[in-house]
């Protein structure tokens, strides 16, 4: 059995560290390619209105982000959560993801309530395209009318 010695494990820590760096440096560059394909994907789709695509099992669709959050020491915001019946959230601290969830389901039965939400809440939408795996080989296109 080889013994290792402390220069090769100082020499493989450097290698590891130096490979682990450019591939930091590869991915934020690929974010940055995928955010401006994402965005001109968005947009030919809502040109030629399409809600969803799949092209060569690959599946997208045009999706809206909405993450909320509570305002600081907002009591209007806590009288609302209680009035929605959603009093048995935590005042104090509602994780913003546990907010988004609990208001878009209220929101899947009564739309009109998101207005309701961006006067209260910290709200941010996003515009985006999901993606997902399909198992059609064939490329198919779906139109479905935008309401």
């Amino acid at each position: 059995m080889k013994e290792i010695t402390l220069e090769e494990t100082v020499r493989k820590y450097g290698e590891l560290h130096k490979e682990i760096k450019a591939a930091k440096a590869k991915l934020d560059e690929l974010t940055v390619a995928k955010e401006a394909t994402e965005s001109l994907l968005r947009f030919e789709m809502e040109e030629y209105k399409f809600d969803k695509l799949t092209v060569d099992n690959i599946t997208v669709y045009v999706r809206d982000d909405i993450y909320i959050s509570m305002p600081k020491g907002d009591d209007n915001a806590i009288a609302w959560l209680i009035n929605h019946d959603l009093g048995d959230l935590p005042y104090l601290y509602v994780p913003s993801q546990t907010l988004s969830a609990v208001i878009k389901e209220k929101a899947a039965d009564n739309p009109d309530i998101l207005e309701e939400v961006k006067k209260i809440f910290n709200v941010s939408e996003k515009p985006r395209v999901g993606i997902r795996a399909c198992n059609s080989p064939t490329a198919k296109l779906y139109r479905q009318s935008k309401k």
